[in-house]
């Protein structure tokens, strides 16, 4: 299955990584810290660890995003770009 995702917001003021993405009516927020190795998410301004397990797809989404941010993925992304995750190449 493929998911299409639209950059909203990204910030990076090192050691900080900012992005947020819309996604199906919802907005993920990614905040993670390189030197603390911490990635905290939000879907919907709520803490993604209340909702975890809710919703299949969001969950493999989120899994991914958190992956890749932690490699920094997505420092360049522009606001307005669009990402496409295939669930067949994970």
């Amino acid at each position: 299955m493929k998911f299409k995702l639209k950059c909203t917001k990204n910030i990076n003021k090192n050691p900080n990584y900012f992005i947020s993405f819309s996604w199906n009516e919802k907005i993920i927020e990614l905040d993670y810290n390189y030197s603390s190795d911490e990635c905290y998410v939000n879907v919907d301004s709520q803490s993604y660890d209340d909702i975890e397990g809710n919703d299949k797809n969001l969950d493999s989404i989120v899994g991914v995003l958190a992956t890749f941010m932690t490699g920094l993925e997505f420092e360049d992304m522009k606001p307005g770009e669009e990402l496409e995750l295939d669930s067949e190449n994970w």
